[in-house]
């Protein structure tokens, strides 16, 4: 139980993040990117665009890639997009542990202390393991990110989806930013997947709450 124990204090909410990374030969030639919205009615200076621009932009600062000072000394531009799907009911084959009396298991000693002298039994309880199915609602979540060179030739796509039951992008970003860094401008294929934690260091580092790990080339 120490390992699951340990993980439980230490790795925090687990998500699982599927990624579909696509790129051409030369997709790394081109280093040095700015972030912008694939949406054109995103405006550049909308609070959550920059929010997610840069948690995404330190997700490739991990990973060799380097920041433009502007869009004229990018030779990479990174077209940023999210979305959330509609609801969807699943259903969850879940376990609850209940204490239950398991019954008279013993003759009580008589005469001793704490306990009570006479033809009484002592009650044992165990922890009973009982099936149990819960409804519940979730949603679909996306990041994807485009890159392309300055004459908008293709180089490579990433596309981060995960399932939760929170109808919100924002505070998976870094999860899943962090689980596809390692796919950022290489061609994986589809259905990739990766398990990432909320105190995993990458994620930290995408979060901003740590400083940057060394960039890898």
């Amino acid at each position: 139980m120490l390992p699951i124990f340990a993980c439980m204090m230490g790795c925090g909410v687990q998500m699982t993040v599927t990624v579909e990374a696509t790129a051409v030969p030369e997709a790394r030639a081109q280093t040095h990117f700015v972030i912008v919205a694939e949406n054109p009615a995103v405006a550049p200076d909308n609070r959550l665009f920059l929010e997610w621009a840069a948690d995404v932009g330190r997700a490739m600062t991990s990973q060799g890639f380097q920041k433009a000072e502007s869009t004229d000394a990018a030779d990479v531009i990174v077209k940023l997009d999210w979305d959330v799907g509609p609801p969807k009911t699943v259903t969850r084959h879940l376990t609850t542990a209940q204490l239950q009396n398991a019954g008279n298991v013993q003759m009580a000693p008589a005469g001793k202390s704490g306990t009570v002298a006479g033809p009484h039994n002592k009650a044992g309880f165990d922890w009973v393991q009982s099936p149990v199915d819960v409804q519940q609602t979730t949603y679909l979540r996306s990041l994807s990110m485009s890159a392309v060179d300055k004459a908008g030739k293709p180089l490579w796509r990433t596309v981060m989806t995960s399932e939760g039951v929170e109808d919100d992008v924002g505070p998976v970003v870094p999860n899943m930013a962090a689980a596809g860094a390692a796919f950022f401008g290489h061609n994986a294929g589809k259905g990739q997947k990766r398990m990432v934690g909320d105190q995993e260091t990458l994620v930290k580092v995408v979060r901003g709450d740590i400083p940057a790990l060394a960039a890898k080339k």
